[in-house]
Formats: structure tokens, C-alpha cells, sequence
């Protein structure tokens, strides 16, 4: 049991909290060289996928807002958004902001905190929580 909060717990802090940082640094890149544009979502598209636990395998479907949106030039893009839920985020025809990449329009993103900053807060929040279990494990053993 020593070992788990002397070595391994602390080495998995170090991995979350480097995830966190790894893609807080790629949203911040990102907004700091994004475009503001209005969208509109077009569609949800399924995505299924296939989850094993404890010997069993489970389909899930994940919803993916398609979205358009015009650029500063005034062309229209269509994006399926990388981002899926397990339960519908957006209605078709609803209006989303979205921020996108001047250089490669394709690559935009609906401007909502869960997109940008979800997976950066929840890894560091557990990277975070792996080092605390680590220091107060090792002083209730000193």
C-alpha cells in the first residue's frame, strides 16, 4: 500500500495535471487566434460507440451538433463538431456562437466554456486530488 501512495499515485497526478495543462495550453492557443462568428446548427449527427465493462459491452450514442457559420470573408462553413454528449447540448436551427481559426476555417469550435475548458478543469482537478491523496498518505505514515 505504501508504494501506490508513494510512487504511483503522485505518477498519475504528474499525467492528469500534465493532460490539463497539455489541453488547457491548446484551448487558450486556440481562442487567443480565433475569429468570433455567429452559427447556426444544422443537425445532430449520432455517433456510436462501443464501451466494454466488466466483460460487458455496451452501445452508446453520442450527439454532435453540425454547425455553419460564415467566415470574414464570407464563406460559409459546415463543421461537425468534434465535441458529442450523451444527451442532446442543442436543438436544430438554434443560434451558437462560434469561434474559428482565420488560417484553416474548418477548424472552428462552438464558443461554450464546456468545450474549451471542461477537460482541462476535471484532469487538473484530478491530478490535483492524486497529489493531495499522495502527501496526506505519506504523513499518516511518518
Amino acid at each position: 500500500m505504501r508504494l501506490v501512495g508513494s510512487l504511483i499515485v503522485p505518477l498519475l497526478g504528474a499525467v492528469f495535471l500534465g493532460l490539463a495543462g497539455w489541453w488547457g495550453w491548446e484551448a487558450w492557443a486556440f481562442v487567443k487566434r480565433a475569429t468570433p462568428a455567429q452559427g447556426k446548427i444544422d443537425r445532430l449527427e449520432q455517433h456510436e460507440y462501443t464501451r466494454r465493462s466488466g466483460g460487458i459491452t455496451r452501445k452508446r450514442v453520442a450527439y454532435h451538433p453540425v454547425f455553419t457559420f460564415q467566415d470574414a470573408k464570407g464563406a460559409s462553413h459546415t463543421v461537425v463538431s468534434s465535441s458529442g454528449s450523451g444527451r442532446p447540448q442543442y436543438e436544430a436551427g438554434a443560434q451558437v456562437p462560434v469561434l474559428y481559426d482565420p488560417a484553416e476555417p474548418q477548424n472552428a469550435r462552438i464558443d461554450s466554456f464546456s468545450e474549451f475548458w471542461l477537460f482541462p478543469i476535471a484532469f487538473g482537478g484530478i491530478g490535483g486530488a492524486c497529489f493531495l491523496v499522495a502527501i496526506f498518505t505519506r504523513r499518516r505514515s511518518s
